[in-house]
């Protein structure tokens, strides 16, 4: 018979980073440009004691350089929306009779394994 395991996940929230991968390291893993030089000081993976809120430092949102030659602005183009034909109901109604004959005479078929 089986048991149910009940995993806890309480461990995790205590804060007390007795061993790390990296003990002497204060890297940010390749991401130290999210951050300004002054909040970079305070980055140990060591500190775990408490959850400091990091400011982020603005990002500008990516710009083309349009002085390069054959860079050119973006130009939106409006997309036409494709017209489907519309189906009438009678014709509708017709083919789902059609479909509903097709699976009468399937489920009646009587197939046999040998």
């Amino acid at each position: 018979m089986s048991k149910k395991v009940r995993r806890s996940y309480s461990r995790l929230e205590t804060f007390h980073c007795a061993s790390t991968s990296t003990p002497g390291r204060p890297s940010c893993f390749g991401f130290e440009g999210l951050l300004g030089t002054e909040d970079l000081a305070g980055v140990s993976p060591l500190l775990c004691s408490k959850l400091t809120e990091v400011s982020r430092v603005p990002v500008n949102p990516w710009v083309p350089d349009t002085t390069l030659p054959g860079i050119s602005p973006p130009v939106k183009e409006k997309r036409k929306k494709k017209k489907v034909p519309e189906i009438l109901k009678s014709e509708l109604d017709e083919w789902a009779a059609a479909m509903n004959a097709e699976f009468e005479a399937a489920e009646q078929f009587d197939l046999l394994v040998e």
